[in-house]
């Protein structure tokens, strides 16, 4: 056995992480900073935050050695809930700031005050999510080992975000940037669970340093994960919404609080989107005041979970909506159709009329009157999302940058590097796709490289729909850039002119001229006479910022039945339009919606983070939290629509987010079979145990 290392042996070799980034927005931010040691120091400010590391030649050796060190606890004063983190007498998270107030963000447009003194009606609702797990197939893992030789410290990781880890792990080890190397094998779903650099990852570091020459490898299980790694944010968000008869929408009003837990991974989801185009950005509302809070407590720190930044306003607006449907005793889709407008609205009026036509709304209607005069309980819910606009919302700038390398090889084989990290989406054959197609060659003679800090030296990672729009637009400018300097070549070779030059099969051809596209590369490789003006080498390398984000705008429909002897709800039907712009591999989109509808139905209808008065996990295990399972899970239907995105020059939207979205079709239906019982409103999961409560009171009173 290596050894057992606590906080005092780890603290000479590495220093803290920097856990709470900047609100920049929030002049109201509590001074102080927060920074995160890879062992706890003292004081643990969550069950599950890691204490000792034990290192060990083998797996079995460790875990024996792991389950003789004792650890002996002193209960302290916690606070749970953030609305009491909040009270001036509750134990401070993190005492140097003053406050469990970790950011604080409002907004105001038009006329809020005059749009409620207008309305016919004012619909107050309160919305409750609950924490989530990322719930990765593949857990989290790192490999590190420091070579002398080079000076340079290795770490293989399972990482969404490979260059932001290299500089933060530089930073704590007190390391210059280019002597750390991240490299990312395959990653096996992430979540925003692999967001940002993780204490477990500077721990197997300083580690490394600690044991030279020898690496040192940590893979947590499945429980490690569901108590020290990040899970989803759970809010409280109040909401009142200003509505005339006819329903359209006046103004708007949301207090949102949410429990980011005892640290801040990544920037807190409120202060990283503009709450009104979030909030409003559907439907136009013309009127509105946002209040929004992130609060430290004492859980396991919670991240950005599948798109909760522009998710969470969706799922706040869409049930706020069916909310004015039922008050108003309009249709749903009614509803939406007369409330559509601003910059969304005629992509969403083109979506929500095909989800009308595909699913046959009326007929459906029609269907659910017959079945509940049998007695069947059965409901139907929509929701919408506007996806995100170039350029930032509200003419904020997008966040980071994507690059890309594409390098030709003397033989004409091309290799990409790009900055994005695969974690299922399908990279390697999309980013392949479009380098084949500019550069006219076979896309098996395309290799797309995994990950590797040496090579691709810059990125900003995999997260918020970005890759297609920001690494394949990097990809397709860097391999038309290539494309170009190959044209120069077969020019000079040819003697005419550039412009005069075109590919045709394996040749470049001019006129009657032609030369092969192979003996091109060759050239280009050198040596290249000096009068020919090029540099030798066929590699070019851009990065594409990240102000040309725009997400898919779709409509989603979900019927819902639920059984009345067991609260047991079976989704058997489920519909989404989605305006993805160009479609570069029909099935991958496919795929990635599908996965987010399936997350959503599975956040609707049981998954929760639960924890005890003493902020002890009660879903330890993937045995507690119920993640859906294939059987459980209707065919989902998904009809694509194409309107080129003009933001990027590949025309393309980002698709893997609209999870909040079918949260909110699945909870809706769920609620619009419930409505003639009357039950006006249930917070998710949805789970069976709740649902048969509501359903034996309303047999009792109707036996009564």
């Amino acid at each position: 056995m290596a050894g057992v290392y606590t906080h005092d042996e780890i603290a000479p070799v590495a220093g803290a992480l920097s856990s709470l980034a900047p609100a920049r927005e929030s002049a109201q931010e509590p001074r102080g900073s927060v920074r995160r040691s890879a062992l706890a120091q003292g004081e643990v400010l969550f069950a599950g935050e890691p204490v000792a590391a034990v290192v060990a030649a083998g797996r079995g050796a460790a875990i024996d050695a792991a389950s003789l060190v004792d650890i002996r606890y002193e209960p302290l004063r916690h606070v749970l809930d953030p609305a009491e983190a909040l009270h001036a007498l509750a134990p401070v998270v993190h005492p140097a700031r003053g406050s469990n107030l970790a950011c604080e963000r409002s907004a105001d447009w038009g006329d809020a005050g005059a749009a409620f003194s207008a309305a016919d009606r004012v619909v107050a609702s309160r919305f409750v999510r609950e924490r989530r797990l990322p719930a990765p197939l593949e857990p989290r893992g790192a490999q590190a080992q420091w070579r002398e030789a080079e000076g340079e410290l290795v770490l293989w990781t399972s990482t969404q975000t490979p260059h932001e880890v290299r500089a933060h792990i530089a930073a704590a080890l007190r390391l210059d940037e280019c002597c750390v190397r991240v490299i990312v094998p395959d990653v096996g779903g992430a979540f925003g669970a692999k967001l940002g650099a993780s204490v477990e990852e500077l721990l197997v570091c300083a580690l490394a340093r600690k044991l030279a020459p020898r690496a040192v490898k940590w893979t947590e299980w499945h429980r490690e994960g569901i108590a020290a790694g990040p899970h989803g944010r759970s809010s409280v968000s109040d909401v009142e919404i200003a509505v005339r008869e006819d329903g359209k929408l006046l103004g708007i009003r949301v207090a949102c609080m949410e429990d980011v837990g005892a640290y801040v991974p990544v920037r807190p989801a409120i202060a990283s989107r503009a709450p009104r185009a979030g909030i409003a950005g559907a439907y136009g509302i013309p009127a509105g005041s946002v209040s929004l809070r992130s609060v430290l407590t004492h859980k396991t720190p919670a991240t950005a979970l599948r798109g909760s930044q522009e998710g969470d306003a969706t799922y706040l607006i869409e049930r706020s909506l069916e909310a004015v449907a039922a008050d108003l005793e309009l249709d749903p889709l009614e509803l939406r159709r007369r409330n559509l407008e601003g910059r969304a609205a005629p992509g969403l009026a083109r979506v929500l009329e095909k989800l009308a036509q595909v699913s046959r709304y009326e007929s459906l209607r029609s269907e659910q009157q017959a079945r509940r005069q049998s007695g069947e309980v059965v409901g139907i819910g929509v929701a919408l999302h506007a996806g995100a606009a170039p350029g930032g919302e509200d003419g904020e700038p997008g966040e980071g940058w994507e690059s890309a390398t594409v390098h030709v090889s003397a033989d004409g084989n091309v290799e990409v590097l790009a900055g994005c990290v695969s974690s299922g989406q399908g990279h390697e054959t999309v980013l392949a796709q479009i380098a084949a197609d500019v550069l006219g060659v076979a896309l098996e003679d395309v290799r797309v490289r995994r990950v590797d800090t040496r090579a691709s030296r810059t990125g900003s990672g995999t997260f918020g729909s970005r890759s297609a729009v920001l690494g394949g637009s990097a990809v397709l400018q860097a391999a038309k850039q290539v494309e170009r300097k190959l044209r120069g070549v077969a020019a000079r070779l040819l003697r005419v002119s550039e412009d005069y030059v075109e590919r045709v099969g394996p040749d470049l051809v001019a006129g009657v001229k032609s030369v092969r596209y192979t003996d091109v590369c060759r050239a280009a490789h050198g040596p290249i006479p000096a009068e020919w003006g090029i540099s030798p080498g066929l590699e070019e390398s851009v990065s594409f910022p990240a102000g040309c984000v725009e997400t898919a705008s779709g409509a989603h429909l979900c019927v819902t039945a639920i059984d009345g002897d067991t609260g047991e709800v079976r989704v058997e039907r489920y519909v989404a339009v989605e305006d993805a712009g160009r479609v570069i591999h029909p099935g991958i989109v496919e795929g990635q919606i599908q996965g987010a509808i399936i997350h959503g139905i599975g956040l609707a209808l049981g998954e929760s983070v639960d924890y005890d008065e003493t902020g002890q996990l009660l879903t330890a295990s993937l045995l507690d939290y119920t993640v859906r399972r294939a059987f459980e899970l209707p065919r989902i239907v998904v009809v694509r629509l194409e309107t080129p995105a003009a933001a990027n020059p590949l025309g393309v939207r980002g698709i893997g987010e609209p999870a909040a979205t079918a949260l909110a079709a699945t909870v809706n239906s769920v609620l619009d079979a419930l409505r003639p019982l009357g039950v006006e409103h249930l917070d998710p999961p949805l789970t069976p145990a709740k649902l048969w409560r509501v359903l034996a009171t309303d047999s009792a009173r109707r036996l009564a």
